[in-house]
């Protein structure tokens, strides 16, 4: 699955490459600007709105690439243009599901603010029990993360209840945990390379939402053959032969004018 959600993909990001470095200059302006403000005032904060400043760029993080996740979903379903996707993704963004950024937002903050006080008062008691409380709040901290990196793509596909996303977060990461884990590392490695200022002025933004997007209609693949009960290979399940990202090659960079 891994393989196919990588040249998914690759083939959405190649087929829109310069709307996706427009829209990833225009994420990046928001965050830039606050991470500026952030290194001016840092020294005249107190301490306590530390948890809250660290939760800010996890929530914009979180929203922009539910939109870019909206549009995939757009384009791969509907075989819309990036252009035309815009608008609709936008506004699906900022629906009645915005409410569930919001929660995610709370739930950092909570387990910044948990991590904050336990550790300063822990401290005076025995260092032991402060690296205790230390690793449980960093596992929560990491399940949280990841639960939630499958609800980003969940709301462009999946309709439910806004306090229902959160379980159903749980039981993807339960329920492929191996998938999870390299899907995971791979997000994790492609936002990490926004260290690197090309790839992050570029697509560093938009791209792992991309991946994310596609390891999901990937996984949703998966489910939807296991419900109909048959005996199928992997390239029907995944249909390989049938969608226009999955049934290219790399020579078709070349010769695009062979793509079906």
């Amino acid at each position: 699955m891994l393989r196919r959600s990588l040249k998914m993909a690759f083939w959405i990001w190649y087929d829109y490459m310069g709307g996706w470095f427009l829209i990833n200059f225009i994420l990046l302006i928001p965050l830039f600007s606050f991470f500026t403000i952030f290194l001016v005032m840092m020294d005249k904060l107190p301490e306590l709105t530390y948890p809250i400043f660290f939760s800010v760029p996890f929530l914009y993080l979180f929203i922009s690439h539910t939109f870019v996740a909206n549009c995939v979903s757009l384009i791969i379903d509907r075989k819309e243009s990036l252009l035309k996707s815009l608008l609709p993704s936008f506004k699906k963004t900022f629906s009645k599901k915005a409410s569930v950024g919001l929660e995610f937002f709370v739930l950092l903050s909570l387990i910044g603010y948990s991590g904050f006080l336990s550790t300063r008062f822990s401290v005076l008691i025995s260092p032991y029990l402060t690296m205790f409380i230390g690793v449980i709040i960093l596992w929560c901290l990491m399940l949280v993360l990841i639960c939630f990196m499958w609800i980003i793509p969940s709301l462009a596909w999946k309709e439910l209840p806004v306090f229902k996303y959160l379980r159903w977060g749980f039981v993807l990461t339960l329920s492929n945990p191996g998938f999870t884990f390299i899907v995971c590392v791979c997000y994790t490695i492609f936002l990490a390379l926004n260290f690197i200022p090309i790839y992050s002025l570029s697509w560093g933004l938009v791209y792992p939402a991309i991946f994310l997007a596609s390891a999901y209609e990937i996984m949703y693949r998966k489910y939807e053959a296991l419900r109909s009960g048959g005996n199928l290979s992997d390239w029907q399940i995944y249909r390989d032969r049938e969608d226009e990202f999955l049934n290219r090659g790399f020579i078709h960079i070349l010769r695009p004018w062979e793509m079906k």
